[in-house]
């Protein structure tokens, strides 16, 4: 009997047999030489070969078999286990605590003809996030936190009196939104200044995000718009930047506009809220305000 033909009694026997096909095939390249096996166990053998086999198969097609939908219990699962990834991903969220820290330095004043005056003050409170499950994702956050809150910068050259603090506005769905806001004066000005800003953070891998993230291309006409109609500075077209400033709440993405920025500077800090359910239009399908929200 030719190869071909020991081939289809092998594939006649299923899995097993083409197992055994294999290894006969092997022994019988290599010419193996093992004691010849008495007549009447080549017959046990086989059998038991093929029914180990069979037994492997059978447990690994279990296994491995793929799931069916239209089964009840396997969409009680496919549901158990997306719940079980929904409350993982809230998991940063709940997990995430944040403490106020505080920096306070007094600097010798070196501005020309104001060095009488004797020291200048730094007071920064800043945040400092506790809880994430990663050490090297939270360090990152802490140094972004502190970075944007303004502890790295040089604040004997800047000549800049002043204090800074923060507001936690939202910790939700692993996103985590603060606003900073920075009142002082510099030396020798004649007026106090106000900066703010806002740091926006996704917790599942510590990466900060911009306003143009959260939107699809092409966003900026239909958020001005949205904006623009409320007045909040007279009729004036309200201007969108791709670094806008902005944070979350509950229910509305809130664009800063700082002090001067689009109304007068005794206006001070002006925040435009807009409603999240009239931005569906432009809300980017893969960006961190789609999973905010779903």
């Amino acid at each position: 009997m030719n190869q071909i033909g020991i081939l289809e009694i092998f594939v006649s026997l299923g899995v097993p047999g083409l197992a055994l096909f294999v290894f006969w095939s092997i022994f019988k390249a290599f010419h193996w030489d093992f004691p010849k096996v008495p007549q009447k166990w080549v017959a046990p053998i086989i059998i038991i070969f093929m029914l180990l086999t069979a037994v492997i198969t059978l447990y690994a097609l279990t296994l491995w078999k793929p799931v069916n939908g239209n089964d009840p219990s396997s969409r009680q699962a496919i549901e158990e286990s997306a719940e079980n990834q929904r409350l993982e991903k809230k998991s940063f969220s709940e997990k995430v605590t944040v403490t106020k820290k505080v920096f306070s330095r007094e600097y010798p004043i070196t501005v020309e003809g104001w060095e009488a005056h004797g020291t200048l003050s730094v007071t920064i409170n800043y945040p400092e996030i506790r809880g994430h499950p990663d050490n090297n994702i939270q360090r990152s956050i802490n140094k972004l936190l502190k970075e944007r809150a303004g502890l790295f910068n040089n604040h004997e050259k800047e000549q800049f009196d002043h204090v800074s603090d923060y507001d936690l506005k939202s910790n939700k769905n692993n996103i985590i939104s603060f606003t900073f806001i920075d009142h002082g004066v510099y030396v020798g000005a004649a007026t106090s200044v106000t900066h703010s800003s806002s740091l926006n953070i996704n917790l599942v891998n510590g990466a900060p995000f911009e306003l143009k993230d959260l939107f699809r291309s092409g966003y900026h006409t239909f958020l001005s718009d949205l904006i623009t109609e409320q007045k909040l500075c007279g009729p004036a077209k309200a201007p969108v930047y791709d670094n806008q400033d902005f944070y979350f709440t509950e229910s509305e993405v809130v664009i800063i506009y700082s002090r001067g920025e689009i109304c007068a500077r005794a206006a001070g800090v002006i925040e435009a809220k807009v409603n999240l359910d009239r931005l569906s239009p432009i809300i980017n399908p893969n960006g961190p305000l789609y999973y905010l929200i779903n």
